[in-house]
């Protein structure tokens, strides 16, 4: 079988990420019954099926990733799984041509600090930009980070900060601030300066906005796909507000409401404006799902599309012929899937109560599983499918009816090997 490596295996933060979740995995098996049983109650305030191993890792995860010698690992849960403060006042501005200044005007607490990534990219167009990187970790009484770079004048920056705790909390990340900052004109924009970024224009090249309101008076938006999440529905109400919470159950921290975007559209305009907008994941839970086989495939690997099979009866509704689309296809059930199929993975309903489970909402689940994946690693979608596929419930062992089984996040992190060449390219 031909096989490649992990984009960028190379990579300093994919490979520490990687190390420390397998090394944390391994530290909670050492760790004494009395501390296991504190985790334990800890992941039970989650609201979630997250395990005391789940959560030890997941916030030890945070702090590995934010690589600051102020923030030590952990051993003891919190005592709750708050959210810390948002950073309000996100400002980016040019202090010469190979250092940008990030500041924000709250919070300022010794124990609260800021982590700062940047991508940067030659062109206006999403496909061009390079993975996401750590700047560095700031306690956030400092009201600044400084970007000290050596890429060329013209090119295009984007940047986003968000705060984590002593306890490797952290709150949802800002949208991306983008631009070229290769001149010092600033402006605050027609929505001002707020948590979503802070609207910045050169005076040698267009500005682009990776603010949460499209395409401005000011030219052309461009989005970050860091957590942009395109939801899309027969129409906009509950059904599609039920699927948001499912794929924020699943994918877990850090992550809320802002960063969706909710329409009406149908499957092609959703995965159009998906791409048109950088945002690289649709969630759809509605039927039909093999009539958008097809244009799916013209939108990967940008944009990843999430169904469900398309019944909630157990029922053969879809036939892969043992050939799984690109499109991740959904199914419902606690232990076993119970709606319909061809699947690739299930998971539990969070919110119909029982006996039924609708695929509606496990889709969003699902969706926000492999989201998760591929954000702490910086992988692609494949990458990220390919390792819950084998670390899944049913690891490695698929039939048509429960497909790989349920998702486990954690060890699909930590899981190291080869990846296959992605079939859908």
């Amino acid at each position: 079988m031909k096989t490649m490596k992990p984009r960028n295996p190379r990579s300093s933060q994919q490979q520490r990420l990687r190390g420390y979740a397998s090394y944390f995995s391994g530290k909670y098996d050492s760790l004494t019954d009395t501390y296991k049983m504190m985790w334990e109650q800890y992941a039970s305030l989650l609201g979630t099926k997250s395990t005391g191993c789940n959560a030890y890792v997941s916030l030890n995860l945070n702090i590995a990733h934010a690589n600051s010698d102020s923030i030590p690992f952990i051993t003891n849960p919190p005592l709750s799984p708050s959210t810390p403060t948002f950073p309000i006042g996100f400002e980016v501005r040019t202090i010469s041509s190979v250092k940008n200044t990030l500041y924000w005007s709250s919070p300022s607490s010794s124990s609260l600090f800021v982590c700062a990534s940047f991508a940067a990219q030659s062109g206006y167009s999403h496909k061009g930009k390079e993975s996401w990187q750590l700047i560095t970790t700031a306690v956030s009484t400092d009201g600044h980070i400084d970007h000290v770079h050596d890429y060329p004048v013209g090119t295009i920056f984007s940047y986003l900060i968000y705060t984590i705790d002593l306890s490797g909390r952290c709150s949802p990340y800002s949208h991306a601030s983008t631009g070229t900052f290769s001149a010092p004109v600033y402006s605050a924009g027609r929505y001002g300066a707020t948590s979503y970024g802070f609207s910045c224009y050169s005076g040698s090249a267009p500005f682009y906005s990776a603010g949460r309101y499209g395409a401005t008076s000011y030219g052309f938006s461009y989005y970050s796909d860091i957590l942009s999440v395109l939801i899309t529905d027969a129409s906009v109400g509950d059904h599609s507000t039920n699927v948001m919470n499912a794929f924020i159950y699943g994918f877990g921290s850090i992550i809320n409401s802002s960063h969706f975007t909710i329409t009406n559209a149908t499957f092609q305009s959703g995965m159009d404006y998906a791409l048109a907008n950088g945002i690289s994941l649709m969630v759809r839970s509605t039927t039909n799902m093999s009539t958008y086989i097809s244009d799916a495939l013209t939108h990967y690997p940008d944009v990843l599309a999430f169904m469900p099979a398309g019944s909630n009866s157990y029922i053969e509704i879809y036939d892969s012929g043992d050939v799984l689309p690109v499109i991740v296809v959904a199914g419902a059930g606690d232990i076993a899937n119970e709606t319909g199929w061809d699947i690739e993975f299930f998971d539990a309903d969070p919110f119909t109560p029982e006996p039924s489970d609708w695929s509606s909402y496990s889709n969003g689940v699902i969706a926000g599983k492999l989201y998760k994946i591929k954000h702490t690693l910086d992988c692609s979608w494949w990458e990220a499918r390919y390792r819950a596929r084998m670390t899944s419930s049913r690891a490695d062992n698929w039939n048509n009816v429960d497909g790989f089984g349920i998702i486990d996040v954690d060890a699909a992190i930590a899981w190291y090997g080869d990846v296959p060449v992605d079939p859908f390219i």
